[in-house]
This record gives C-alpha cells, structure tokens and sequence, in this order.
C-alpha cells in the first residue's frame, strides 16, 4: 500500500521529500529479497545513500526534531549483516514467534497434557516426516513429462530449438471484431496507433532479416496490408516473479469509452523491450 500511496503524493511534496519516501521504500523491498548478490546489494546501499541525502527535509520542515531513531541507525549495518550471516528472513524476529508456535503450542495441543515433553518431541518428528513427503510428492508430480520434439530440418542446430511456454492468455473470441484503424485511434483514445503498429511489425521484419532497422520516416511510409483489426478488452499474464515467490496472476485492462465507463479503463503496464531490463529502473522497458 505503502507504494501506491507514494504515487499520491506526487505534486504535494517538494522533490526532497518523495525522493526520502522512494529511496526508503527502496530499501526496505530490496532488503526482504530472499536471495541477494553484489549488485543487489549495490542496490541497497545506492537506496540508503539516497535517503541520506535526503532525510533532512523532514527536519527542515519541522516534521520531526531529530531522526536519531534506533530503526534508522540499523539500516547501516543490513548490507553488513547480510554479508556475514545471509538474507534478513533468517534471522527476524518474527522467525522466532512462529516457530513458538509451531514447535511449543501446537505440539503441547497434540498432546494429552501429561508427560507432554516425549509426545511433543514425536509430534514435531511425525510433522517433518509429512513435510518431506510432500515436498517430495510436490517434486515428483511437478517434473514435466517429455515430449517428442518436432523433426528437425536439415542443417538445424538443436540448440536452436526451444519450446517457448506464453504465460498470456486473451477470450478465444474478439471483443470487437473487425475495426478500422482509424476508429482505435479515436474510440480507444490511441492517436499514434497505427503509428506504433507499423514500427511493431517492422521490428519484427528487421528481427528476422538482415536489414537495417527503420527510421521514423520510413516508418510512417510504410503501408499495412490491412485496414481492420479485432481488439480484446483485456488479457490475462502470469508475471516472473524476482524472487521465489508464488505464482500469480494479474489482467490488463484497455476498455474503450462506453456508457458504463464514460472515460474508459486503461491499465498501466511496464513491457520488456530489450535485454538490457533490469529488476530495478526502466531501462529497457517502456511504459
């Protein structure tokens, strides 16, 4: 919620101060990776170096007397600690609290109350019994069956051949069948459409020949062999996680305007357009 909030309050605070509120964020999302390497952690220390900076608005505006704070000061020591003894979900301590909970109540509740000591000792041992079973039952029935390849052609390298899983997944049927090109531009309020249509499929011409990539110019005279387009109101993608989370699902909505939704429903999305992406930043995406 934190990071959404943080996007409200652009416009109403001077740049110090939701610079402050961004590199903080920063901070606390990268320091919960489950998994961390040089450059994450270069990450990190970039996002606390950038609050340093900036903290002092909060004194400056007379927010706060002072940020001598305990929890402020510990932020030093996360890069080191995290050197010395791995990632932070090893050792907070709510770690403690729910293994409390999982080895002292719920064992002393499987108990009969009564020399509860040897019985809770083989209820733990009968629960980390079931637990390997089932991360081995998990395994088993998770590993993909193989499949036959498809022939391959002459003078094919293998290593060529991959299976490509989409993780997209649109109606079996159109929304809006057959609209013309200049209708999207003005009912779904995308003017440069045919534009960025023409520049898409060129890219993909460039993609699989030889020839040089085209300019603008080049771009706008490039004639489609089409005049019409069906549209979908959204689509359904399942996200790669950076860390190893579980699977999730998300939509994107472009609903044109309608009576029901008299601006239309346009989700923001960050799209992959080279190598060159990273988890952090948006260089190599686009908006």
């Amino acid at each position: 919620m934190a990071k959404i909030l943080l996007g409200c309050l652009v416009g109403c605070l001077p740049c110090a101060g939701i610079t402050a509120i961004r590199s903080l964020l920063d901070f606390i999302y990268i320091a919960q990776y489950t998994s961390h390497t040089t450059e994450t952690l270069r990450y990190l220390q970039d996002a606390l170096d950038e609050f340093q900076e900036n903290k002092q608005f909060f004194i400056d505006t007379g927010l706060w007397q002072h940020l001598n704070i305990p929890k402020f000061h510990s932020l030093l020591h996360y890069i080191h600690s995290i050197k010395l003894f791995g990632t932070t979900d090893n050792y907070n301590t709510e770690m403690f609290e729910r293994l409390h909970i999982d080895f002292a109540k719920h064992g002393w509740h499987a108990s009969n109350k009564r020399d509860e000591f040897p019985q809770m000792i083989r209820w733990l041992s009968r629960q980390e019994k079931i637990s390997q079973l089932a991360t081995y039952i998990s395994a088993h029935f998770s590993v993909p069956h193989p499949t036959p390849s498809p022939p391959s052609s002459p003078g094919a390298n293998s290593d060529d051949l991959h299976e490509v899983e989409s993780t997209i997944t649109i109606a079996k049927e159109p929304n809006f069948k057959n609209r013309a090109l200049s209708q999207i531009e003005v009912v779904h309020n995308a003017p440069n459409f045919s534009y960025h249509l023409k520049q898409y499929l060129g890219g993909l011409l460039v993609a699989n020949s030889s020839a040089p990539r085209m300019s603008a110019a080049r771009t706008a005279q490039f004639s489609l062999p089409f005049t019409k387009v069906s549209t979908y109101n959204m689509f359904r993608f399942q996200p790669k996680g950076i860390q190893d989370d579980e699977e999730e699902h998300d939509i994107i909505w472009a609903i044109p305007q309608s009576k029901g939704y008299p601006h239309g429903r346009y989700d923001t999305a960050v799209v992959l357009v080279n190598d060159e992406a990273q988890s952090t930043g948006l260089a190599g995406m686009t908006v």
